[in-house]
């Protein structure tokens, strides 16, 4: 569980609006911790998944074989009851294969048109090895991501696709030649092979032992919903200022260990995760700051950038960062269920002197948010246990 805040402090009368976004929240980090509950060990990867669905951007999940990257996929489709499609990507692979075939009846009778396939239907597309596609795809993959159209290779015609959001899963990173495509996808995450036995545990467990996911946790109309006022957030021009606080400062300190970063990832696409963001977590200098120091992990292009990227930010956050690692770990034993540990860490963490930060302004709304942070999850397992304990 990423962050169990789920609604800010809202009017006494909130409007239908605000009641349905509201509750839209909810059911979607019901759909996070689910998600995290059936494909553990992959926390970060599920947070940013969800993230990119509200911002209605694409994801790219590297890494090797078997490390549960078309699982994730799917369950995803399945918890969303969304549309789904997938297929497995070859330097073979032909458009009338990926999108349909041409209809030989109707060419018989002097009539061009497809019988398409579920791509240009589904809300979540997902395709493996993507980066083995052959150029032709390619383009074709690029109008689909970008404009949510396919074009017709012989007629030129615009195909609508129902496209949300793409998911792509590759076992390395693209060559220089595909940084076209590569740069669409604003979320690009690393998967690794769980190699913590306590995980791998609980990963063994979840597959044999529990019950399977609930069918649906969310729904696409709880997407929409948030993204809507994601959108809506993205337009005021105090959230636009706090991205500029925020975020914008990041890009230099990145840049300045030799990792580009696009225009068009600090124009278009950061601000939308950002905008995402605060749209789930709630509006505040301290979720901003948080905000943008989860986010700026994602312009990492390869796993060493990851390294730098976390490499740079300890060295600026100081003192901080032993108590990021602190929290993170907190966060971890609480996936695992292991609350009595957890709790005892996460109440180290909201012992933190903020006022020691003083002389570094820079530093104090980080801390702020970190602190809040433990403190929301320990009201949250102290209410957790009282449960357990309570007489039937």
């Amino acid at each position: 569980m990423e962050n169990p805040q789920t609604l800010n402090q809202t009017p006494a009368s909130p409007t239908a609006e605000e009641v349905k976004i509201g509750e839209a929240r909810i059911r979607l980090e019901n759909l996070a911790n689910e998600l995290k509950r059936v494909v553990i060990g992959h926390e970060e990867v599920v947070d940013a998944l969800v993230l990119a669905l509200i911002a209605k951007e694409h994801v790219v999940m590297i890494g090797p074989p078997g490390t549960a990257k078309s699982f994730l996929a799917l369950s995803l489709a399945k918890l969303l009851n969304a549309k789904y499609y997938t297929y497995l990507m070859t330097k073979f692979t032909t458009f009338d294969e990926l999108v349909g075939y041409v209809d030989v009846l109707a060419l018989t009778k002097g009539e061009l048109r497809r019988k398409l396939s579920a791509i240009v239907d589904a809300d979540i597309v997902f395709l493996d090895e993507i980066f083995k596609a052959s150029s032709p795809i390619l383009n074709a993959l690029l109008s689909l991501m970008q404009e949510r159209v396919v074009y017709d290779p012989f007629t030129g015609t615009a195909i609508p696709a129902r496209l949300w959001s793409l998911i792509g899963a590759s076992n390395e990173v693209p060559d220089d030649d595909m940084q076209a495509i590569y740069d669409r996808f604003a979320v690009k995450m690393f998967v690794k092979p769980v190699s913590n036995m306590n995980t791998l545990t609980s990963i063994l467990e979840a597959k044999w032992l529990r019950p399977p996911a609930e069918d649906v946790a969310a729904t696409m109309e709880d997407v929409r919903a948030v993204h809507d006022y994601a959108e809506s957030l993205l337009r005021r021009r105090d959230v636009l200022q706090l991205y500029q606080v925020h975020m914008m400062p990041l890009f230099p300190l990145v840049e300045s260990k030799g990792i580009y970063v696009s225009d068009r990832t600090k124009v278009e696409k950061m601000p939308w995760l950002f905008a995402a963001y605060l749209a789930l977590h709630g509006v505040s200098e301290a979720k901003a700051s948080e905000a943008a120091y989860r986010l700026i992990k994602l312009v990492a292009r390869t796993s060493d950038e990851v390294a730098e990227i976390e490499k740079a930010l300890n060295e600026m956050l100081g003192e901080l960062s032993k108590l990021l690692k602190q929290l993170d770990d907190a966060k971890k034993l609480f996936d695992l269920g292991e609350l009595n540990s957890a709790l005892n860490l996460f109440k180290q963490v909201a012992l933190f002197d903020v006022e020691s930060l003083k002389e570094k302004p820079w530093l104090v709304e980080r801390a702020k948010a970190i602190v809040q942070e433990a403190q929301e999850y320990i009201a949250l397992i102290q209410k957790s246990l009282a449960g357990l304990k309570r007489p039937r």
